[in-house]
């Protein structure tokens, strides 16, 4: 099970669940959805040897919300 903080980045608050301890492996978020990496995470493997940490970007899950709109994405 995973343990879930709000970190504060840049003024505002990523989502961050980790798993396990020792050294960190980050997984990073695609633009696919925010846990396409969770399955991964989740893993046993190493459960005991390297805390497992995967970050939520701006916009998804319990990150703050998204500083661009929908049709100002759009425009790009």
């Amino acid at each position: 099970m995973s343990t879930n903080r709000l970190v504060p980045l840049d003024g505002v608050e990523l989502e961050v669940p980790d798993w396990g301890a020792g050294d960190p492996i980050v997984f990073i978020q695609t633009a696919l959805t925010a846990d396409e990496s969770r399955p991964l995470a989740e893993e046993d493997a190493f459960r005991d040897s390297y805390r497992k940490v995967l970050y939520h970007r701006r916009g998804y899950a319990g990150s703050a919300p998204s500083c661009v709109t929908q049709p100002t994405a759009a425009r790009c």
